[in-house]
Protein backbone atom coordinates (compact mmCIF):
# COMPACT_ATOMS: atom_id res chain seq x y z
CA UNK A 1 0.00 0.00 0.00
CA UNK A 2 3.02 2.32 0.41
CA UNK A 3 4.31 1.87 -2.40
CA UNK A 4 1.62 2.26 -4.42
CA UNK A 5 0.54 5.38 -2.35
CA UNK A 6 3.95 6.65 -3.04
CA UNK A 7 4.14 6.12 -6.80
CA UNK A 8 0.49 7.50 -7.76
CA UNK A 9 1.70 10.40 -5.43
CA UNK A 10 4.92 10.90 -7.31
CA UNK A 11 4.26 10.65 -11.17
CA UNK A 12 0.37 11.06 -10.79
CA UNK A 13 -0.50 7.97 -13.16
CA UNK A 14 -3.91 6.28 -12.83
CA UNK A 15 -4.31 4.16 -10.22
CA UNK A 16 -5.36 0.86 -12.13
CA UNK A 17 -2.10 1.05 -14.30
CA UNK A 18 0.26 1.53 -11.00
CA UNK A 19 -2.35 -1.43 -9.19
CA UNK A 20 -1.55 -4.05 -12.01
CA UNK A 21 2.12 -2.81 -12.70
CA UNK A 22 2.65 -3.58 -8.99
CA UNK A 23 0.74 -6.96 -8.94
CA UNK A 24 3.36 -7.89 -11.74
CA UNK A 25 6.71 -6.88 -10.11
CA UNK A 26 6.18 -7.44 -6.88
CA UNK A 27 5.85 -11.60 -7.84
CA UNK A 28 8.90 -10.98 -9.82
CA UNK A 29 11.05 -9.26 -7.34
CA UNK A 30 10.19 -12.09 -4.60
CA UNK A 31 11.26 -14.67 -7.24
CA UNK A 32 14.34 -13.31 -8.10
CA UNK A 33 15.29 -12.48 -4.48
CA UNK A 34 14.31 -15.95 -3.24
CA UNK A 35 15.62 -17.87 -6.22
CA UNK A 36 12.47 -19.39 -6.90
CA UNK A 37 12.06 -18.40 -10.65
CA UNK A 38 10.66 -21.57 -11.23
CA UNK A 39 7.96 -21.12 -8.72
CA UNK A 40 6.56 -18.40 -10.00
CA UNK A 41 6.40 -19.40 -13.58
CA UNK A 42 4.45 -22.71 -12.78
CA UNK A 43 2.14 -20.28 -10.98
CA UNK A 44 2.20 -18.21 -13.80
CA UNK A 45 1.17 -21.16 -16.13
CA UNK A 46 -1.76 -22.19 -13.77
CA UNK A 47 -3.43 -18.57 -13.44
CA UNK A 48 -3.10 -18.61 -16.97
CA UNK A 49 -5.21 -21.96 -17.17
CA UNK A 50 -7.38 -20.83 -15.23
CA UNK A 51 -7.90 -17.08 -16.01
CA UNK A 52 -10.59 -17.39 -18.57
CA UNK A 53 -12.83 -20.06 -16.43
CA UNK A 54 -12.88 -17.76 -13.30
CA UNK A 55 -12.86 -14.97 -14.34
CA UNK A 56 -16.01 -14.91 -16.49
CA UNK A 57 -18.29 -13.34 -13.82
CA UNK A 58 -16.36 -10.52 -13.22
CA UNK A 59 -15.83 -9.30 -16.54
CA UNK A 60 -19.39 -9.96 -17.48
CA UNK A 61 -20.77 -8.08 -14.21
CA UNK A 62 -17.88 -4.79 -15.04
CA UNK A 63 -18.91 -4.85 -19.05
CA UNK A 64 -22.70 -5.33 -17.88
CA UNK A 65 -22.21 -1.95 -14.94
CA UNK A 66 -20.55 0.06 -17.48
CA UNK A 67 -22.87 -0.50 -20.19
CA UNK A 68 -26.06 -0.35 -17.92
CA UNK A 69 -24.33 3.05 -16.96
CA UNK A 70 -23.96 4.74 -20.08
CA UNK A 71 -27.22 2.94 -21.31
CA UNK A 72 -28.84 4.75 -18.26
CA UNK A 73 -26.94 8.55 -18.68
CA UNK A 74 -29.26 11.42 -19.57
CA UNK A 75 -32.86 9.00 -18.82
CA UNK A 76 -35.42 10.82 -17.28
CA UNK A 77 -34.87 8.46 -14.22
CA UNK A 78 -31.37 9.62 -13.74
CA UNK A 79 -31.61 13.17 -14.52
CA UNK A 80 -34.95 13.01 -11.87
CA UNK A 81 -32.38 11.28 -9.70
CA UNK A 82 -29.46 14.23 -10.28
CA UNK A 83 -32.01 16.65 -9.47
CA UNK A 84 -33.24 15.69 -6.33
CA UNK A 85 -29.53 15.24 -5.16
CA UNK A 86 -28.89 18.76 -6.40
CA UNK A 87 -31.78 19.73 -4.47
CA UNK A 88 -30.76 18.19 -1.35
CA UNK A 89 -26.75 19.26 -1.99
CA UNK A 90 -27.84 22.76 -2.04
CA UNK A 91 -29.91 22.58 1.07
CA UNK A 92 -27.76 20.59 3.24
CA UNK A 93 -24.18 18.35 2.49
CA UNK A 94 -24.85 16.45 5.19
CA UNK A 95 -28.30 15.59 3.92
CA UNK A 96 -26.60 14.83 0.64
CA UNK A 97 -24.19 11.80 2.13
CA UNK A 98 -26.80 10.74 3.72
CA UNK A 99 -28.73 10.81 0.93
CA UNK A 100 -25.93 8.67 -1.36
CA UNK A 101 -25.80 6.41 1.37
CA UNK A 102 -29.42 5.17 1.63
CA UNK A 103 -29.67 5.47 -2.09
CA UNK A 104 -26.37 2.86 -2.71
CA UNK A 105 -27.51 0.62 0.11
CA UNK A 106 -31.50 0.42 -0.85
CA UNK A 107 -30.52 -0.80 -3.86
CA UNK A 108 -27.80 -3.22 -2.94
CA UNK A 109 -30.32 -4.48 -0.55
CA UNK A 110 -32.61 -5.55 -3.69
CA UNK A 111 -29.59 -7.24 -5.48
CA UNK A 112 -28.20 -4.47 -7.42
CA UNK A 113 -24.55 -4.77 -7.03
CA UNK A 114 -22.25 -1.56 -6.03
CA UNK A 115 -20.82 -1.23 -9.16
CA UNK A 116 -23.84 -0.68 -11.09
CA UNK A 117 -25.86 1.60 -9.38
CA UNK A 118 -22.14 3.52 -8.42
CA UNK A 119 -21.34 3.91 -12.13
CA UNK A 120 -25.05 5.07 -13.17
CA UNK A 121 -24.47 7.17 -10.39
CA UNK A 122 -20.71 8.77 -11.24
CA UNK A 123 -21.66 8.54 -14.76
CA UNK A 124 -24.94 10.85 -14.20
CA UNK A 125 -23.22 13.71 -11.66
CA UNK A 126 -20.35 15.61 -12.48
CA UNK A 127 -18.67 17.39 -9.67
CA UNK A 128 -17.90 20.92 -11.69
CA UNK A 129 -21.64 21.77 -11.96
CA UNK A 130 -22.38 20.69 -8.65
CA UNK A 131 -19.37 22.57 -7.22
CA UNK A 132 -17.91 19.88 -5.18
CA UNK A 133 -14.50 18.33 -5.72
CA UNK A 134 -13.93 14.98 -6.89
CA UNK A 135 -12.16 13.86 -4.30
CA UNK A 136 -14.55 14.33 -1.73
CA UNK A 137 -17.56 12.61 -3.84
CA UNK A 138 -15.07 9.78 -4.28
CA UNK A 139 -14.54 9.28 -0.70
CA UNK A 140 -18.19 9.30 -0.12
CA UNK A 141 -18.87 6.53 -2.68
CA UNK A 142 -16.28 4.89 -1.07
CA UNK A 143 -17.81 4.61 1.82
CA UNK A 144 -21.26 4.21 0.88
CA UNK A 145 -19.75 0.97 -1.03
CA UNK A 146 -18.44 -0.17 2.33
CA UNK A 147 -21.60 0.42 4.34
CA UNK A 148 -23.54 -1.27 1.78
CA UNK A 149 -20.92 -4.19 1.53
CA UNK A 150 -21.35 -5.29 5.23
CA UNK A 151 -25.22 -4.65 5.58
CA UNK A 152 -26.18 -5.74 2.35
CA UNK A 153 -27.72 -9.76 2.96
CA UNK A 154 -27.10 -10.45 -0.97
CA UNK A 155 -23.57 -9.26 -0.99
CA UNK A 156 -21.46 -11.82 -2.10
CA UNK A 157 -18.99 -11.09 1.14
CA UNK A 158 -21.92 -11.65 3.47
CA UNK A 159 -23.39 -14.35 1.82
CA UNK A 160 -20.06 -16.22 2.82
CA UNK A 161 -19.76 -15.17 6.10
CA UNK A 162 -23.52 -15.91 6.95
CA UNK A 163 -22.87 -19.52 5.34
CA UNK A 164 -19.63 -19.93 7.36
CA UNK A 165 -21.28 -18.84 10.36
CA UNK A 166 -24.73 -20.54 10.00
CA UNK A 167 -27.10 -17.60 10.33
CA UNK A 168 -29.02 -15.09 7.93
CA UNK A 169 -27.54 -12.42 5.96
CA UNK A 170 -29.23 -9.97 7.24
CA UNK A 171 -27.96 -10.91 10.96
CA UNK A 172 -24.35 -11.36 10.53
CA UNK A 173 -24.41 -7.59 8.65
CA UNK A 174 -26.76 -5.42 11.03
CA UNK A 175 -26.35 -7.08 14.47
CA UNK A 176 -22.80 -7.97 14.02
CA UNK A 177 -21.59 -5.08 12.61
CA UNK A 178 -24.03 -3.19 13.98
CA UNK A 179 -21.95 -0.79 16.36
CA UNK A 180 -18.91 -0.78 13.86
CA UNK A 181 -21.06 -0.04 10.74
CA UNK A 182 -22.80 2.95 13.75
CA UNK A 183 -18.93 4.60 14.19
CA UNK A 184 -17.73 3.92 10.77
CA UNK A 185 -20.47 6.22 9.19
CA UNK A 186 -20.25 9.16 11.55
CA UNK A 187 -16.45 8.89 11.67
CA UNK A 188 -16.65 8.61 7.73
CA UNK A 189 -19.37 11.24 7.07
CA UNK A 190 -17.79 13.49 9.45
CA UNK A 191 -14.05 13.21 7.64
CA UNK A 192 -15.80 13.57 4.33
CA UNK A 193 -17.53 16.95 5.77
CA UNK A 194 -14.58 18.63 7.09
CA UNK A 195 -12.84 17.74 3.68
CA UNK A 196 -15.71 19.04 2.13
CA UNK A 197 -15.52 22.22 3.94
CA UNK A 198 -11.79 22.93 3.43
CA UNK A 199 -10.91 21.48 -0.21
CA UNK A 200 -14.48 22.86 -1.82
CA UNK A 201 -14.05 26.49 -0.26
CA UNK A 202 -16.76 26.42 2.09
CA UNK A 203 -14.67 27.93 4.34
Amino acid sequence: MISILTVEYVTNMPMTFIVTSTAILFPLIWSVTKKRTETLREEFKTFCAALAKNSNNEVVLFISAGLLGSALKNTWIMQEFQSILNQIYDASYLFFMLAIIMIILVFTFIGVHQVVIVTALLIQMRPETMGTSSVVLALLFMLSWSISAVLSPVNPLNLIVSHMINRAGIISGARYNGLYLFFMTIIGCLYIYVLHLFMDGVI
